[in-house]
């Protein structure tokens, strides 16, 4: 048998010829979407012209989204340091985050922020970062300059009242990129808990900038620092960044000063202290050229004029081109004038000493208790007589001047924005924080308590101490020193150089014989975007040289932005502070004074500057629609007038005005009526006094009544006054407030108002109207139906009581019989009731049974039928069988 079984042939695969070469194609590329087209070309055909419809305008609205206005990029080749602003309320990270990008570029660890500090983090881009404080106008400032704003945010404790303020204000100024970073995180033990605290304030934070603004999460910190993976990654965001020009900053030339210098004689401000000084300030031009000769303003202080402006080598260069991927040690260089990086002290002439790097890594604090009392006392600014006069003892902890306005709360600042809040006192920072409530939040216990936020609060504390045990004294005198003066780095530092007699490394760039030559083309031009320059001012106010801060921004701009209010109506006069380039304060809130100004340009109003209010501080923001010289404010009033005697299409009116004097003013003004038939006035009558003929559109009835629009000039005082809050001492400038409104007079001194009687609401009197019977003639009845005939027959009213019956009071047993007799007739009903519902459903069983007998009845039949049929079928072809044969045998 196993002989007998065949075996196949084994299938030889073919290893040449054309379709071998075909199949090894396809192995080699795969399943080619071509090559699949051609196999199933149905399975690629349009299924569904909608669908294919509503797919073709998704991609043509996601190809327009992405389309923006071309606004001219006019960055040079070098560009200027991009700004970053680090911003976010108190305690909540902003300087430990900055010295953690700092070391994540350069490699070197910065002590105290002050000032901007600018580094090289790329072959083509430096970066200058700069810490926002809870300030409104640093605020501001910043906002303008921006370029990337860093805004940190207290998971633990969710969004405060600056953060939403200073959105505000960026939408204000060109609203520049915007990047969120959540801090704190480490609070949460929970981690349901800190996802949905994500979820919430990133969802939120879309909201308020853009759908998918990005969110950086730094989870925890490490020895007193961010960890640093996350923060490289935040630095490989800021590295590789897009910034879109902002319109004022490309066509506007500005300054963000980065020092500070007095160049007045010593032996001047010695004799004379109040003398004009001579200021030199450093920094990046940025926007436009500056042309030299030219008029700046400082915000805070008032216009100057520059009397020189000169080019100085770059501090802080970009490497050499080279062709490389990564800078080495050299290049990430640092540049931070306020904040004294390794004891570097600067001069008029842009030199600068960097010392060996044994002493660049020192710790200053190391260096601090030996000249703690010398640098305290040179830094004072007042004689001791001063202070004794100006101090105070406070019996109580909580001690408060006993005025009697002090007693009263304080009125509520005019404001448009509704923004709920909830105010949370903070012992460990000892500070009101403002926490922003949205409508429909719960508390859902994502918000942990600030006693877990020791940590962070410590390390984000610009006052760190360095462990030793210093006395009051000192350390008081160590927070007056912390803004040194004016020349750059403080005084102990130059000492120190001069004492010590090191060998210096000084830069190259740093020769002040060389003089740059300008050629007359150049100096026609002026500075270009990107210079590092130095601006000379003249016949600067003293106290704006004595007030000067190291941690503020300074700005100087070529024009500056005056707004036009767009605020809710105001009963009485209200000072508003309009901030800009140029800070103002103006009385009008709908029609301020200012200088020309672009139109498009927004502005922002401010009711007050001085420090934290508990509401929400921003009253206004807008744009400038219009400027004009002799803009008149107008109320619109609406007199009110009755027809008394009517014609065909002329009426009589009264009531509208007093004496044929006023009705001869308005002689050819349009009225109309509330029915909205329009007129026109014509001429006076002699009596009644005011009444006069008009002539409208359609006969008016006696019910109408007629108005006519006016508007009556209303004259406002004018206000316009620069503000100068930067000249203040350092103490003061933050305590600001200009003058008092009439409101918060009024309700200092407890002067009630008295309204006016004509300006309060009236009940209004309507007299009753009455309308005369329809008439309809007889004929038009006849030819009407049923329906619609006048009914004559008045409606059948109630009966009256005689023929009312009366009402049966039964005896109790009667009561008793009858209410055995309704238990009888109950039990009847229901037996009755069942009785029938058991016939129905017997009822519904024999119709059931009888249907399906008369199934199998048909059934029957139809086999029957069947059968019959058969039958007769074959009877009738026998028959035509048979006829056949005899046929064929008759032929």
């Amino acid at each position: 048998m196993e002989e007998k079984v065949q075996k196949q042939r084994k299938h030889q695969q073919k290893h040449s010829g054309p379709k071998a070469q075909k199949k090894k194609l396809r192995k080699q590329a795969g399943a080619a979407d071509g090559d699949e087209r051609k196999r199933n070309p149905k399975a690629f055909a349009v299924q569904s012209a909608v669908r294919m419809a509503k797919t073709f305008h998704r991609a043509q609205d996601i190809k327009a989204k992405k389309h923006h206005i071309p606004v001219v990029d006019r960055t040079p080749l070098e560009p200027p340091p991009v700004v970053i602003v680090v911003m976010g309320p108190p305690k909540v990270g902003k300087s430990t985050l900055i010295r953690c990008l700092i070391k994540n570029f350069t490699r070197q660890k910065l002590g105290d922020i002050c000032g901007p500090v600018t580094i090289v983090s790329g072959k083509k881009r430096r970066l200058t970062f700069m810490e926002c404080n809870n300030d409104i106008n640093t605020m501001i400032d910043l906002a303008k300059v921006a370029d990337l704003v860093l805004m940190l945010i207290d998971a633990s404790f969710g969004f405060e009242m600056e953060t939403f303020e200073f959105l505000n204000i960026c939408q204000v100024h060109g609203f520049p990129r915007i990047m969120g970073v959540l801090t704190h995180l480490d609070s949460f033990k929970n981690n349901k808990t800190l996802r949905k605290t994500k979820k919430n304030l990133k969802h939120r934070f879309w909201t308020e900038v853009y759908q998918g603004a990005k969110l950086f999460y730094l989870s925890g910190m490490v020895y007193g620092e961010y960890q640093t993976q996350e923060v490289k990654n935040l630095g490989r965001f800021i590295s590789v960044m897009k910034f879109r020009p902002l319109v004022w900053q490309t066509s506007h030339p500005y300054v963000l000063v980065d020092r500070m210098e007095d160049l007045t004689d010593p032996e001047k401000i010695r004799t004379e202290p109040k003398c004009d000084r001579t200021v030199s300030l450093y920094g990046y031009l940025r926007g436009t050229h500056l042309k030299n000769k030219g008029q700046v303003h400082v915000p805070g202080v008032g216009d100057f004029e520059v009397s020189d402006v000169d080019f100085l080598p770059d501090p802080c260069p970009l490497p050499d081109a080279q062709k490389k991927r990564a800078l080495n040690e050299k290049e990430r260089l640092l540049y931070a004038p306020m904040a004294g990086v390794g004891g570097v002290v600067y001069d008029k002439d842009a030199v600068y000493i960097d010392l060996p790097a044994s002493h660049v890594h020192q710790q200053q604090e190391e260096m601090r208790p030996t000249t703690e009392l010398v640098q305290s006392l040179i830094d004072t600014h007042a004689t001791l007589d001063a202070k004794m006069a100006a101090s105070k003892v406070s019996l109580f902890t909580d001690h408060r001047k006993g005025n009697d306005h002090t007693s009263r709360p304080s009125p509520p600042p005019l404001c448009v924005f509704r923004v709920q809040e909830e105010s949370v006192w903070d012992s460990n920072t000892n500070r009101e924080r403002r926490r922003v409530l949205f409508p429909g939040d719960a508390d859902d216990g994502s918000a942990s308590s600030s006693e877990d936020d020791d940590e962070e609060e410590e390390e984000s504390d610009h006052d760190e101490e360095s462990g030793e045990d210093l006395s009051a004294f000192l350390k008081e005198a160590r927070g007056q020193s912390e803004k040194t003066t004016a020349g750059g780095a403080p005084l102990r530092k130059r000492q120190r150089l001069e004492e010590t007699g090191a060998t210096a490394e000084v830069p190259a760039f740093a020769d002040s014989e060389d003089e740059l030559e300008v050629s007359e083309e150049e100096e026609d031009e002026g500075q270009g975007a990107g210079d590092s320059g130095n601006c000379s001012e003249e016949d600067e106010e003293t106290e704006d040289e004595d007030s000067e801060e190291e941690d503020a921004a300074e700005d100087e701009g070529k024009r500056a932005k005056e707004k036009e209010m767009n605020e809710e109506e105001m009963e009485e006069e209200e000072e508003d502070v309009l901030l800009s380039y140029l800070r103002v304060v103006t009385v009008d809130p709908y029609r301020p004074k200012g200088p020309i100004t672009p139109q498009g340009t927004g502005f922002l109003a401010l009711q007050s500057v001085a420090g934290v209010k508990a509401n929400f501080r921003i009253a206004a923001t807008g744009v400038v629609l219009d400027l004009d010289k002799s803009v008149t404010i107008v109320k619109k009033l609406k007199l009110i007038g009755y027809p008394y005697k009517i014609f065909k299409n002329t009426s009589f009116v009264k009531g509208m005005f007093n004496t044929v004097l006023e009705v001869a003013k308005f002689e050819g003004a349009s009225v109309r009526t509330v029915s909205g038939v329009r007129g026109q006035i014509k001429k006076a009558l002699s009596t009644p006094p005011g009444a006069f003929r008009a002539t409208f559109e359609d006969r008016l009835l006696m019910s109408d009544i007629v108005f006519l629009r006016s508007w009556y000039p209303v004259s406002v005082p004018q206000l316009y006054n620069p503000i100068t809050s930067l000249l203040l001492p350092v103490g003061q400038k933050d305590g600001w407030s200009g003058m008092r409104t009439l409101g918060q007079l009024k309700f200092d001194l407890g002067i009630h108002n008295k309204p006016n009687p004509d300006s309060l609401y009236k009940p209004v009197v309507r007299a009753p109207r009455h309308f005369n019977p329809l008439h309809i003639p007889k004929e038009l009845q006849k030819a009407l139906p049923f329906k619609s005939k006048p009914k004559q027959q008045q409606a059948k009213g109630k009966t009256p009581r005689d023929l009312q019956r009366p009402k049966v009071i039964r005896e109790p047993h009667e009561r008793k019989v009858a209410a055995l007799l309704h238990a009888l007739r109950t039990v009847h009903n229901h037996k009755r009731k069942k009785a029938h519902s058991v016939q129905h459903a017997r009822h519904k069983e024999f119709l059931q049974q009888k249907e399906k007998d008369e199934e199998a009845k048909m059934k029957r039949q139809k086999e029957a039928r069947k059968r019959l049929y058969r039958v007769m079928g074959q009877t009738e072809q026998k028959k035509q069988r048979s006829s056949l044969k005899g046929e064929q045998k008759d032929s």
